[in-house]
């Protein structure tokens, strides 16, 4: 038995060194970032994802400011007496014998729909959502991508049926959705950690980060353990990058922005799906781009017999 780098060296006609990590079982370079990025979700059962996985504090960096919200709150996207009322926690639980555990953040975009990334739906179980200890929700029916990858996260979006409308209260509201067409730009946009604490409702930090262009957080990402030929896929959008990032457990919470030319109101450009430890050396984290799949999720809401203004602006 020969090490994986010289075996990858011996069948390959154009070897081209790289760490072992980089090399697949079929001796060619992991462009996609498959087993070697971080996914967000939380897995109850371990502490961390992976064997490069760490703990890490990132309190010191963090904010809860959001920009103060207009006098007139008419639909989506408003900022209420909670500074991030669209969020919800997803909870999930292997059968009726087992406890109901954290796994995901979310997002209400609809009375009886919200929106989160696909790899936190990965099992089959109960799921419920909470907003907080007196409000759970139970889940219908999840609808997953159907261009999703488990192996790259690659179109990483899903929509969560409810069961039966929440009411839109002073701490539950709707975020908005951007159309497809919409350019990012240098912008400043607002996302939800938990810091780690998943049992405590009232412990959501909001932190502040910037939208990063995909050349710059592609040149970040290659500096990393994805290597030299590793590939964004345009499916993603990156943020961050400041020493400021979500972390494990925040995979499908929304990244949100300022909706330009409408001071005080917010859009969802972006779901955690991945990234490279948590907070490290400026790698940007890496998001759904929200807008790409405003499309798909008009059509699953007609489908679903839900109206589309709820998220529209």
């Amino acid at each position: 038995f020969l090490p994986n780098f010289i075996q990858c060296e011996i069948k390959a006609f154009n070897c081209t060194c790289v760490p072992y990590y980089q090399c697949s079982e079929s001796y060619n370079v992991i462009m996609d970032g498959m087993d070697i990025f971080d996914v967000r979700k939380l897995d109850a059962n371990v502490s961390c994802q992976g064997y490069f996985d760490v703990c890490c504090d990132a309190s010191n960096t963090l904010t809860d400011v959001l920009p103060e919200p207009p006098t007139t709150t008419t639909g989506c996207g408003f900022v209420k007496g909670n500074p991030f009322p669209w969020f919800g926690m997803l909870y999930y639980q292997k059968d009726i014998s087992h406890t109901s555990k954290y796994r995901c953040g979310v997002s209400f975009i609809h009375q009886q729909v919200a929106l989160t990334a696909a790899h936190c739906l990965n099992s089959k179980g109960i799921w419920t959502i909470r907003k907080d200890e007196n409000t759970v929700i139970n889940v219908k029916k999840t609808i997953l991508h159907p261009s999703y990858s488990n192996a790259n996260l690659r179109n990483d979006i899903a929509l969560i049926i409810l069961d039966e409308p929440i009411k839109l209260v002073d701490n539950i509201g709707l975020i908005c959705i951007p159309p497809p067409s919409t350019s990012l730009g240098d912008v400043t946009c607002t996302v939800s950690t938990l810091n780690g604490d998943f049992d405590d409702f009232n412990q959501i930090i909001l932190i502040e980060i910037p939208i990063v262009p995909k050349q710059t957080c592609l040149k970040k990402l290659r500096s990393t353990r994805l290597g030299e030929f590793f590939q964004l896929h345009y499916s993603f959008v990156c943020a961050g990058g400041q020493n400021q990032d979500t972390c494990e457990g925040d995979g499908g919470s929304p990244l949100v922005c300022p909706i330009a030319g409408q001071p005080g109101r917010f859009h969802q450009t972006g779901i955690v799906s991945w990234g490279i430890g948590c907070a490290e050396n400026n790698v940007p984290g890496v998001y759904v781009n929200v807008a790409l799949f405003r499309d798909w999720i008009d059509e699953i809401m007609i489908r679903n017999g839900f109206d589309l203004y709820s998220y529209r602006y």
